[in-house]
């Protein structure tokens, strides 16, 4: 095996990003899908004239609102829905006060056909939310990928996730801790870990389901600076979880760690021994809801088991399964089973597929089978149930696929070691 020089080791690869007119490209698209799926897909499902926008847009602009006109310090209590830190929140706060200020009306409670904060609320949702495909695109090019393999998967990127989760399923932000989860990874690997974990400390503030990559992150970072590092990435959620806890201790500790979960989905298993809750907001009590925490402990042993047995190989690869795994216990162990729970591990699959699947028919069958472990949950939503156990069976089937095909090895070059435990293909 070939080794580095000193000087090449200790140097950082460069932060340069090829290729990125596609990249903007898609995002534009993104914008494009966005708008189609909110103003004018009404026409064609027999809703005429209608805006087609998810609650959650409303459930998020309700706690900003509240937030923004001075309740900073209790917002958990208005919307018991908002179950993410809240750096969402700081970032559209801005918007949401314009919005006030301009006596625009948002549809929550009632649900209006045209509600005139959408006129500042989708697009901000919209430009946000597509920022995915921009760190989807930059995890590519530091992985060297070749051009229409990552074409292919950053399109699938935008129209499939960047295109309805941000307004019609309402959670821009999952797309955009996803996209800075895929910067977090293009930094680690271009050997830049003060980036990665500034980026990954980020994610994590607008989505805690981001912290069960540190694990996978930690196995790529040497021995004698991991403690430093996990610092850093913890400080800032850290700190802003602490501030919540301390002025709203009940409201916090219901949203952000319960996170309760309406009857509204696809089951799984786990809905049946999910802790029973009551929670209550401005517009009343609801009864009978589920702690969408029971059993997400799970995917957090898995989360580390999987880091924890690739730590003698942290290389890209490596780093990549650990943390495609990690994404996909965090959905199989949900109570509910909602499409954008699958989005973070059905990125990061088609990302693993288009680097390592070892043939197109491998990349197919990997994409092909990760898009149905995302895009089964709607069906569910649309008034379509299945058995609990069906439903893990599909996840299951499907997980298990697309990770096998998309973790098929092809014949490799000798690897360079690096100091940050990655390896480098030769040549």
């Amino acid at each position: 095996m070939t080794e580095l020089s000193s000087s090449t080791e200790t140097a950082p690869r460069s932060l340069v990003w090829s290729g990125w007119q596609y990249a903007m490209a898609m995002y534009v698209l993104a914008l494009a899908v966005m708008a189609f799926m909110a103003v004018v897909l009404g026409d064609f499902i027999g809703l005429p004239h209608e805006w087609i926008i998810s609650n959650d847009v409303w459930s998020i602009t309700h706690a900003t609102q509240y937030a923004s006109n001075g309740g900073i310090g209790d917002f958990y209590s208005v919307s018991p829905w908002y179950a993410a830190l809240p750096g969402y929140v700081f970032l559209y706060a801005p918007v949401a006060i314009l919005g006030d200020h301009l006596n625009l009306v948002a549809g929550y409670p009632s649900q209006l056909y045209h509600p005139s904060m959408f006129l500042l609320t989708g697009p901000f949702f919209a430009l946000t939310g597509a920022s995915v495909v921009l760190g989807v695109d930059y995890l590519a090019d530091s992985l060297d990928i070749p051009r229409r393999r990552r074409r292919l998967a950053l399109l699938a990127v935008t129209l499939f996730m960047a295109g309805p989760i941000p307004i019609f399923m309402g959670h821009p932000e999952d797309m955009v801790a996803l996209g800075l989860v895929g910067l977090a990874l293009g930094l680690l690997f271009r050997r830049r870990p003060v980036g990665a974990a500034v980026a990954l400390s980020m994610a994590i503030l607008f989505q805690t389901w981001a912290s069960l990559l540190i694990p996978a992150f930690l196995i790529a970072v040497p021995a004698g600076t991991r403690v430093r590092w996990l610092a850093r990435v913890l400080a800032l959620p850290g700190l802003v979880g602490a501030a919540f806890l301390v002025t709203d201790f009940h409201d916090t500790v219901t949203d952000v760690l319960h996170q309760p979960m309406v009857n509204a989905g696809q089951h799984l298993p786990w809905w049946s021994i999910a802790g029973r809750m009551n929670v209550s907001d401005l517009e009343g009590a609801y009864h009978g809801l589920v702690s969408g925490s029971t059993t997400r402990w799970l995917a957090v042993i898995i989360a580390v088991v999987v880091a924890w047995n690739l730590r003698h190989r942290p290389g890209p690869y490596e780093v990549l399964v650990a943390a495609a795994v990690a994404m996909y216990a965090r959905g199989f162990f949900e109570a509910e089973y909602f499409a954008y729970y699958f989005a973070p591990a059905t990125v990061l699959i088609w990302v693993l597929a288009a680097y390592r699947a070892d043939s197109w028919k491998r990349l197919a069958t990997a994409m092909t089978a990760a898009f149905l472990l995302y895009a089964s949950a709607p069906l569910a939503e649309s008034g379509v149930r299945f058995s609990p156990w069906i439903a893990l069976a599909n996840v299951t089937a499907s997980g298990a696929l697309a990770l096998a095909a998309s973790t098929a090895w092809r014949p490799r070059r000798p690897v360079l070691s690096t100091p940050l435990g990655l390896r480098l293909q030769a040549g």
